[in-house]
Parts: C-alpha cells; sequence; structure tokens
C-alpha cells in the first residue's frame, strides 16, 4: 500500500493542482491505489443533481472517482484502463464534461469540471493509455519518455511527445487506423484549448 506522502509526491510530480491535492478524497487514496500504480492526472468534478463532489484520478491502470463526503461516506467507481475508447469534452457555459465512452459503448460523465483543469486531465488520460498500449506504464513515471523508442526531438512539447509516441503505437501496429486518428484529433483539440 502506498503511503499519503507517496500519493502527494505522485500528484505533485503530475503537476496536480493543490486545490485538488487538497481534497478531502485525497485522504484516502493510499488506501486505494495499488503499489504499482502511478497518477497521471487528477480532476474535481461535481456529480449531476447529486450532493458529491468527486475525485476523479487517472492512473497507469484505471479511471478511479472517489468521494469522501461527511455526510454520505465514503463512494468510489471505476473504470479500467484498457476499457477506455474515447475521451471527449463537452463544453458548458461556466464548468465542462468529461465523457469517457467504454469499448461496449457506454459513457461514464463527469459533470462540472474546471475549465482550466479539463485539457491536463485529458492529455494525462492519453499519456496513460499510449504508455499502457507500449507496455511501459509501470517502467516509466508519467511523462517520463525515457522508455519510449522514439527519438526525443530538441525543443518538445507534451503534444509532441503524445504525438510521437501515439505514432510509433500505430506504426507497430497497436493501434488500428481509426483509433490512430481519433487519437491524433484528440491530442490536437486538447492542445487547442490551451493556447
Amino acid at each position: 500500500m502506498l503511503s499519503f506522502e507517496q500519493v502527494i509526491k505522485q500528484m505533485r510530480k503530475a503537476s496536480v493542482a493543490d486545490s485538488i491535492i487538497g481534497m478531502r478524497e485525497t485522504a484516502v487514496l493510499n488506501r486505494v491505489l495499488a503499489d504499482d500504480e502511478r497518477i497521471y492526472s487528477a480532476v474535481s468534478s461535481l456529480e449531476y443533481l447529486s450532493p458529491f463532489i468527486w475525485l476523479i484520478i487517472c492512473t497507469n491502470k484505471r479511471l478511479l472517482s472517489v468521494s469522501n463526503s461527511v455526510k454520505y461516506g465514503y463512494k468510489q467507481k471505476e473504470i479500467p484502463l484498457s476499457d477506455v475508447s474515447e475521451v471527449t469534452r463537452e463544453k458548458g457555459m461556466l464548468l465542462d464534461t468529461v465523457v469517457i465512452t467504454r469499448e461496449e459503448g457506454e459513457t461514464a460523465k463527469f459533470f462540472g469540471v474546471p475549465k482550466n483543469d479539463i485539457a491536463a486531465f485529458c492529455e494525462g488520460i492519453i499519456s496513460a493509455i499510449v504508455d499502457m498500449n507500449m507496455g511501459n506504464a509501470c517502467e516509466a513515471e508519467p511523462g517520463d519518455i525515457a522508455a519510449v523508442p522514439v527519438e526525443k526531438p530538441k525543443e518538445t512539447d507534451r503534444r509532441t511527445i503524445q504525438l510521437m509516441k501515439l505514432e510509433e503505437l500505430h506504426k507497430s501496429g497497436k493501434l488500428s487506423d481509426s483509433e490512430y486518428e481519433r487519437g491524433k484529433k484528440l491530442i490536437t483539440e486538447m492542445g487547442e484549448d490551451k493556447a
């Protein structure tokens, strides 16, 4: 079991905002995460028409949402990362929604995600999926490109690295043409939102 300090260290390494690290839900993560899980991104979300605030964590194995309400107690939901087929964003007036589509077509919607957090969260999911498909999800830390079998350009950003990983997966046959195009589109769109 990870210590609370290890969880916080992983969250900081994944550039998770202090406001998210300070959430009550963070206190239970060391009991929920496995020793070999690595945090790629995290975001807070509201549950539609309910009193729950969720902490959604993307690890190298799953998307995990936890709520630790004083009144309603601890709740947990999860989606294995291998079941995720698409990540999209629905823009709202004040807050956005992250929509996770599973392989079997089911969707999970995370409402009330702050606009300035959503791009980094989705990029974290993409990085985790790419790393998982390349077989180095446990060998490399989030954002670490040392285990990726492509040459690193002199000046890159996170999006360029993700596109390079995606292309390598496509060339190796681990991604179909449609999966490659969908991933490329998502990475490009998330980058445009930051500009």
